[in-house]
Order: structure tokens, then C-alpha cells, then sequence
């Protein structure tokens, strides 16, 4: 039976801890794998928070096995039920586990466009969002030199519009991944759609 479950997260042993919870799909709580059909979605949902009011991101990894990781991002469902998923097109053994962590920039744009709503006096915090970026560290030279240039166009020309391009927050997303959190792999079993039929039918009187 597929069943939802609840996981004790792993990896991060911070002050404040991101929980990854009520993963599903499971198959007795991941002792057994789940099963799908070479070509299926594979629809994952989980449960992620932590406290404070902050900004989570959080993504879905998963590989046949012997072979390398692929990772896409989840999406907040509502409340604190994220969504991801993903499609096998071989027939096998693959693993799949939750990443989560603190999007520490996002954190900051949302709450600098609420006190600009609000008519407050942003100027520190426009210094706060420059400070965020120079200390982020990103992989890739084109994620860099966007952080750069930003920070550059909005201190000379002391205008907040550039820290808050969706490019922008897309390449800081994973910049400070201090808390970053991970759950167990879980096990899922690929096969043909005739190997599937033929296992259902030797089931049958």
C-alpha cells in the first residue's frame, strides 16, 4: 500500500532547523519501493517548514542507479505542501530525496517590497540587499558577473529597481545555503507497461 509518512529530516543541526515531513509517495514509510511504469510521472509531495517568517526553496532530486543525480525545483502547493516531480524513461532501481533550505535573498526582497508598500524609508535596507548579494556565492561565472553588475547599478544610481529583477532573485536563490536540509532517498521500482499488466493479471483467479 502507498502511504504517506512522516520523516525525521537529516543534515542541517542549526538553531533553526527546516523539517521535511508527510513525504509521498512512500511504500511502508520507504522500507519498499514505489512502483511505476517506464514514461509516469512520478508526482512528489512533502511538507517543508521551519520557523520564522522566512523564504523556503526546496528541490527534488532523483537517479537511476549507477547513474548521476538530476535535480528540478518543487513549488509551494499552499500552506507548507511543496510539489515536484519527475519522469523515468528507463526501466530500473531509482532513488529520490528532498532538498530544502532558507532563500535567503528572496527573504529580503519580500520583505523590502513591504515596507516600500508601506512607505517606509528604504534606504538601509537597499544596503542590506547589496550586502546580501556581495556575500552570496554562486556557481556559475554568468550568476557572478549578474550579482556584480547589479550591485554596481544600484549603488551608483541609488535605486533599488535592479535587486529586484526576477533574473536576479532566480541566480541568488541558492547563493546561502546554510541551513540546507535533506531528506532520506527513497526507493522507486521502473518497469514496462506489459511487465506491470502481466504481474496484475497472475494476480487474478
Amino acid at each position: 500500500m502507498t502511504a504517506n509518512a512522516s520523516i525525521r529530516s537529516v543534515g542541517d543541526l542549526s538553531r533553526h532547523r527546516i523539517y521535511i515531513e508527510d513525504v509521498y509517495p512512500l511504500v511502508d514509510g520507504g522500507r519498499f519501493p514505489v512502483k511505476r511504469t517506464i514514461g509516469e510521472e512520478v508526482e512528489v509531495w512533502a511538507d517543508i517548514f521551519r520557523d520564522g517568517q522566512v523564504v523556503l526553496a526546496a528541490e527534488l532530486l532523483w537517479r537511476r542507479e549507477g547513474e548521476k543525480w538530476f535535480r528540478v525545483p518543487m513549488a509551494l502547493h499552499d500552506n507548507d505542501r511543496w510539489r515536484g516531480s519527475f519522469t523515468p524513461h528507463k526501466s530500473g532501481r531509482y532513488v529520490y530525496a528532498i532538498e530544502a533550505w532558507t532563500d535567503v535573498f528572496a527573504t529580503w526582497r519580500r520583505d523590502f517590497l513591504a515596507k516600500r508598500a508601506a512607505g517606509m524609508d528604504i534606504r538601509l535596507e537597499v544596503e542590506e540587499g547589496r550586502n546580501l548579494l556581495a556575500d552570496l556565492r554562486v556557481k556559475s561565472l554568468e550568476q557572478a558577473h549578474l550579482i556584480r553588475e547589479t550591485c554596481s547599478r544600484a549603488e551608483l544610481a541609488e535605486n533599488p529597481a535592479p535587486l529586484l529583477s526576477d533574473e536576479l532573485a532566480a541566480a541568488a536563490r541558492k547563493g546561502q545555503q546554510s541551513d540546507l536540509t535533506r531528506s532520506a532517498n527513497f526507493p522507486l521500482l521502473t518497469d514496462r507497461p506489459i511487465a506491470r499488466a502481466a504481474a496484475w493479471y497472475e494476480m487474478m483467479p
